[in-house]
C-alpha cells in the first residue's frame, strides 16, 4: 500500500503531533481497540519500516515498557494519541514519528489497494483543491512589499505548480517580497523543488533520498512555467513550526542565498515519512527515508537557523522592516517616505517605552483627540475616524495605517503641552496645542 500511503503524506501536510499544533476534539471510536492491539500494530510496523534499523529495538521496548505500566490504559483517542507520540520521540528525537486518531485517513489507508485509485486521488486533491494547494494569503504591505503565506507544501502536479505559478506571479509585481512559511508544517519535495526552482538554475542538484533498501534518488531544480523572480529583495519566514519540507526549501535559501531567512530555528524534522493505518481509526507516522543535502547531513535534529533572529509572531514585521530600509538605499528620491514606513514597520514588532503613562498623553490638541485604548493610544478627528498610534520612540509616534504621518508630544515637567505633526515632504512641523481644563470660578 506504499502508493496510497504516499499520497497521504506527501498530498496531506505531514502532522507534527499535540506539541506543535492544536487540535480539535475528536470524536471516539466506535471501538476502542486495546493498548496491546496497538501497541503490537507499531511494533511491527517500526520493525519492517523504520528508517533507522539500530533505534528500532529501544523504540519497542519504550513502547513495552509503557504498555506493561499501564501507561495507556484507560485514555480517550487524543491523549493516548500524544502518549505514544511522546514515548517514541523521547527515544528517537524524531519529529516525523506521530500517532493521531484519524478515522477517515485510516479508512482510506485501510482499504485500498498499493495504488490509489481515481475516488482516493480524487479525495485528497479535493482537500489540497480548498487550501489553494498550500497557498493560504496573498498581500500587499507598505512600500508595495508582496507577501504570500504558505502553509503547506502540497503536491498535486499541475494544479499545486498553477497556484505556486500565480503566487510568484503575484510576488513579481512588488518592490520586495515575503515568503511566509512559519505556519507551514512540510509536504511534497516535489512542491519545494518547485518553489525553490524560481530561484535556481534548472538542473542544480538539492537532496538525495535515502528510502529503505531502495537506490538512492536525485532531486533537482525543474524548469518552472513562469520567469524566474530575480531582482528584488526577498525574505523567508520561519518559526519552530516550520518543519519537514519546507525546512527542505530553508535549506535551499541558506545554500543559494537567494533570500533571508527570518525568525525562528526550525523545527529539525528531516526524515521522509509514510503513513500507516492501526486498528481502531488511528494512524501513526514513521520515517522511512532521510535526505542528504549536497556535502552531507540534513536538518533532522537540529532546524535551519535564521539569518535575522527573531520570535515568530515579530518575524514578519522586521523582514518588512528590512525590506523598506534596502528599497529606502535604492532609492534616495523617496528616502523619507521608506524610513518612515520602515520605522513603523519596526515599531509594530518593537514598539519604544512611552517616557509618560498613557493617561498623560491623553486629551484635545486643536483637531485632533487622544485617546487610551488598552496598551496604545488611539486619535481621533471630528469626523470621528480613531487611527491606533505606535510609539516610534519615547514620545514621536505614527499612524499604524500610514507611518509617514508621525507625531510628536511635547513634554515639560512631565506634561505634555503640545502634538506637532511632522510633514512628509519637510519643513515646519505643525503644532496644536493641548486644551487645558477651564479653572473654576474663584
Amino acid at each position: 500500500m506504499s502508493g496510497i500511503r504516499n499520497v497521504i503524506a506527501a498530498i496531506a501536510v505531514p502532522f507534527l503531533g499535540a506539541a506543535h499544533a492544536a487540535r480539535a476534539a475528536e470524536p471516539a471510536p466506535t471501538s476502542m481497540p486495546a493498548p496491546r492491539q496497538l501497541v503490537s500494530a507499531i511494533d511491527d510496523l517500526i520493525d519492517a519500516n523504520y528508517v533507522i534499523a539500530a533505534t528500532r529495538p529501544a523504540l519497542k521496548s519504550t513502547l513495552e515498557s509503557s504498555l506493561a505500566a499501564g501507561r495507556y490504559d484507560g485514555l480517550d483517542p487524543r491523549t493516548l494519541s500524544d502518549h505514544l507520540t511522546e514515548d517514541m520521540r523521547a527515544v528517537a528525537h524524531d519529529k516525523h514519528l506521530s500517532v493521531r486518531f484519524d478515522p477517515d485517513s485510516a479508512a482510506h489507508l485501510s482499504t485500498q489497494a498499493d495504488k490509489p485509485d481515481t475516488a482516493t486521488l480524487a479525495y485528497f486533491a479535493k482537500q489540497d483543491r480548498a487550501k489553494n494547494y498550500g497557498v493560504s494569503e496573498l498581500r500587499v504591505l507598505d512600500g508595495n512589499v508582496r507577501v504570500m503565506t504558505y502553509d503547506g507544501f502540497m503536491w498535486d502536479g499541475a494544479a499545486s505548480a498553477a497556484a505556486i505559478d500565480n503566487a510568484v506571479d503575484f510576488l513579481r509585481g512588488g518592490d520586495a517580497a515575503i515568503i511566509d512559511i512559519r505556519r507551514n508544517g512540510g509536504g511534497s519535495p516535489e512542491a519545494s523543488a518547485y518553489l525553490a526552482s524560481y530561484f535556481i538554475a534548472p538542473g542544480q542538484k538539492l537532496v538525495t533520498f535515502y528510502l529503505r533498501n531502495d537506490p538512492p534518488t536525485i532531486s533537482r531544480s525543474v524548469k518552472v512555467h513562469g520567469r524566474p523572480l530575480s531582482g528584488i529583495p526577498v525574505y523567508v519566514l520561519t518559526s519552530g513550526f516550520t518543519a519537514s519540507a519546507a525546512e527542505e526549501f530553508t535549506s535551499h535559501v541558506a545554500r543559494f542565498r537567494f533570500a533571508t531567512l527570518v525568525g525562528e530555528t526550525t523545527a529539525g524534522a528531516a526524515h521522509r515519512n509514510e503513513i500507516y493505518p492501526l486498528p481502531g481509526g488511528y494512524v501513526i507516522s514513521i520515517s522511512i527515508g532521510r535526505p542528504e543535502l549536497p556535502g552531507g547531513g540534513n536538518w533532522e535534529g537540529k532546524g535551519v537557523a535564521p539569518q535575522i533572529a527573531a520570535p515568530s509572531e515579530q518575524a514578519l514585521d522586521l523582514a518588512h522592516a528590512a525590506a523598506l530600509g534596502v528599497l529606502a538605499k535604492a532609492a534616495p528620491q523617496e528616502k523619507v517616505r521608506y524610513e518612515r514606513l520602515q520605522a513603523g514597520a519596526a515599531a509594530r514588532a518593537k514598539p519604544a517605552t512611552p517616557t509618560l503613562a498613557l493617561e498623560k498623553y491623553a486629551g484635545r490638541y486643536g483637531a485632533a483627540t487622544i485617546t487610551v485604548d488598552g496598551d496604545h493610544l488611539v486619535a481621533s478627528e471630528r469626523r470621528g475616524q480613531k487611527i491606533r498610534l505606535i510609539a516610534l520612540s519615547p514620545d514621536l509616534f505614527a499612524a499604524d495605517i500610514d507611518p509617514t504621518v508621525q507625531m510628536r508630544f511635547v513634554i515639560d515637567k512631565g506634561e505634555t503641552t503640545d502634538l506637532e505633526i511632522d510633514p512628509l515632504e519637510g519643513g515646519t512641523p505643525i503644532r496644536m496645542p493641548k486644551d487645558r481644563p477651564t479653572p473654576p470660578p474663584p
